[in-house]
């Protein structure tokens, strides 16, 4: 048996959650500020989309769909809030 002996994350998860409208994607929060958006239709190996959202931990998320609109709420350590659209067809923000 192979021993593993690379990290199997190279920076800390602080959060996530799935797609309320695609059941294939979810968001992961990072420690250095990155969001993560996967689509496991499309790689289960890496993410999909991975956009800087901020300098800060991201520590909080939550989506609204509105409409045809899906809002997505980012906070991070520091307390700021930011609001991003986040498109129905593929995981881009």
């Amino acid at each position: 048996m192979e021993r593993i002996t690379k990290p199997c994350f190279l920076q800390l998860e602080t959060g996530g959650c799935w797609s309320p409208t695609r059941p294939s994607v979810f968001f992961v929060l990072r420690a250095d500020g990155t969001l993560e958006s996967w689509d496991l239709l499309d790689k289960t190996h890496e993410p999909a989309l991975m956009q800087n959202v901020s300098a800060s931990a991201l520590t909080s998320i939550a989506i609204k769909v509105e409409g045809k609109k899906q809002l997505m709420a980012v906070g991070d350590m520091h307390g700021a809030l930011r609001v991003l659209i986040v498109s129905f067809k593929r995981t881009k923000l």
